[in-house]
């Protein structure tokens, strides 16, 4: 199959993608990562278009196929 994707996302990018994979909803990353919730709203848009699918839930499902890895996973507190 295809080679898994590797998009260049920031550290926060990277976190907030981790925790949509998650199931968390912008409000609970909002949260979880002290921002605002438009600016979680800004960052799953952003992850979105660089990952190259149309919604979270596709985001979700990408993640659980390991096709991209949002650098080292953490256990959240």
């Amino acid at each position: 199959g295809p080679a898994p994707r590797a998009p260049e996302l920031t550290l926060r990018e990277a976190q907030v993608a981790e925790l949509v994979s998650g199931g968390l909803s912008n409000k609970e990353i909002a949260r979880e990562l002290d921002l605002s919730e438009s600016t979680v709203k800004h960052h799953v848009h952003s992850i979105l278009g660089k990952i190259g699918v149309p919604s979270r839930f596709q985001l979700v499902r990408e993640a659980r196929q390991d096709a991209w890895q949002p650098g080292p996973r953490r256990a959240l507190a």
